[in-house]
């Protein structure tokens, strides 16, 4: 089982998602930012080093909205999903050539995303209140 934390974050009107690398498995499909999670490392210390490694974003992590394990065929993976507030968004930048995006949560649903982040994105896309 690998521990991914991905993050949830919201500027108030728009979530931020972003597409898998072209290097990285499942290239081109959305997902929401984030990583696996360090020896050592809480799950909030890893949203913040990821979304700073990836989109040199910092972030305030407020707390766990969901987690879902899924299985792809090659592995088994256990995924937190944090809320989280942008602190400068002015410095976003796709460090890793990756796509990035701010949408609407209405617009969620018409996305491609990872199967294990599907559920998510659905429940954000018909809930929008639950991220605020």
């Amino acid at each position: 089982m690998i521990n991914v934390c991905a993050a949830v974050v919201f500027n108030g009107s728009h979530f931020l998602v972003t597409t898998r690398p072209n290097a990285k498995a499942w290239a081109g499909y959305y997902e929401f930012p984030g990583g696996k999670i360090e020896p050592n490392e809480t799950p909030a210390m890893c949203v913040k080093r990821e979304l700073r490694e990836e989109l040199s974003l910092d972030v305030c992590v407020l707390d766990l909205l969901m987690n879902t394990v899924f299985s792809y065929p090659d592995k088994k993976v256990n995924l937190l999903f944090y809320r989280c507030i942008p602190l400068n968004i002015n410095t976003l930048c796709a460090m890793e050539s990756q796509e990035f995006r701010w949408v609407l949560p209405s617009e969620l649903k018409n996305l491609k995303f990872l199967p294990a982040d599907k559920d998510v994105a659905r429940y954000l896309s018909a809930y929008p209140s639950t991220a605020r």
